[in-house]
């Protein structure tokens, strides 16, 4: 033991002075960072040993010792070397904020990315994975239908052979999500590799995983929506939704949209609404050709907060809700309890995505 960990030192030293140390030739380093569900780095040195003798190679603050790839680790792959006895380097990545919410209703799933994703992907727990979406912008849902997918091929900059590796080691984790998360938004940085390496030779992917997936019934017989009691303000002329209904005290902590299409969800977008309520308005139901979109957003410090919807229209697909967003004044008196503003509204006319934006800045909410 003395003698490890004495080598270790000696070679650390090595590398802080510029000493020449022996790498294997053609090195390369693949990094996937898993968040939300896992918060794990795995981490693939690819190379060839020279002289079949140990190699060595610093990854962040360690210096690793390589060898030739263990045999029996799924994670061991072709062209890959064992790093300290190991078939990939591991380490811990930050918390991060909910990236996506996924949601399967009946044979589709609803899509609410809660920050920029690449794409989304999903499986069953049983083994079999599906591609749900491309590009989803912050503030969007979108209804998507799954097709099959091998494992978590096409998945950022993962190779073939990674994304099936990754996809084995969740399988046994039962139905999940996970989103591809753009590289600039990442919470930590690529591991420092000394020797530098190449351009184009240390890839890093992001993947935001969601354990568990909610699935609700598909629709059942419909009926015209009955608007709950206390009308809202009338809609300009154009606008393809009216608000139905709207409050101050939903069970919502963060920012969310739910898009209603059919009883079950509706169910859910209304205990959303109405969860601290002793009681709540009949839920409504649903016609053809019809939905309901509930904006939450999310939990506020004092009284004094409000959402209303401004306008609604569709084009190209995406739902675009404009809404006021009211805020206590400067010296307010507000009640000094939390409260979580809402509106839910009806919308008529198909769409596959929902931007909420502020009627006064025009920023997208999220």
């Amino acid at each position: 033991m003395k003698r490890t960990v004495g080598g270790s030192l000696m070679l650390g030293l090595a590398l802080l002075t510029g000493c020449t140390m022996q790498t294997p030739t053609d090195l390369a380093v693949h990094e996937a960072l898993f968040y939300g569900g896992n918060q794990q780095r795995v981490v693939w040195v690819y190379g060839t040993l020279t002289g079949g003798s140990d190699s060595s190679v610093k990854l962040g603050d360690k210096v690793a010792t390589l060898r030739p790839q263990l045999t029996g680790d799924a994670l061991g792959l072709a062209g890959t070397l064992s790093v300290d006895a190991k078939a990939t380097y591991s380490g811990t990545t930050s918390p991060t904020d909910r990236r996506v919410s996924v949601t399967r209703v009946g044979n589709q799933y609803s899509i609410q990315a809660l920050g920029n994703v690449e794409s989304v992907f999903a499986t069953d727990g049983g083994g079999t994975w599906y591609r749900l979406s491309g590009p989803v912008t912050a503030g969007q849902t979108v209804l998507a239908t799954a097709s099959t997918n091998t494992a978590l091929r096409g998945a950022g900059d993962l190779t073939n052979a990674e994304a099936d590796a990754l996809g084995a080691e969740l399988k046994g984790q039962g139905a999940l999500a996970v989103a591809v998360l753009p590289g600039t938004t990442l919470p930590d940085a690529p591991l420092k590799v000394e020797p530098a390496l190449e351009a184009g030779r240390h890839p890093v992917t992001g993947l935001y995983v969601q354990s568990g997936i909610v699935q609700v019934a598909s629709a059942g017989p419909v009926t015209p929506i009955i608007p709950p009691v206390g009308s809202a303000p009338a809609q300009p002329a154009g606008s393809v939704g009216r608000q139905l209904a709207g409050g101050s005290n939903a069970t919502a902590s963060e920012f969310q949209v739910i898009v209603a299409q059919n009883a079950s969800v509706l169910s859910t977008l209304w205990n959303t609404a109405y969860g601290r309520q002793t009681s709540a308005p009949a839920l409504p139901s649903l016609s053809a050709g019809r939905s309901v979109v509930g904006v939450f957003l999310g939990q506020r410090p004092t009284g004094g907060y409000s959402l209303s919807l401004a306008s609604a229209r569709i084009s190209g697909g995406v739902l675009e809700l404009t809404v006021n967003v009211s805020a206590p004044g400067q010296g307010s008196i507000t009640t000094q309890s939390l409260t979580s503003p809402w509106i839910a509204t009806e919308i008529t006319g198909s769409f596959s995505s929902v931007v909420v934006r502020d009627a006064v800045t025009g920023l997208v909410l999220n």
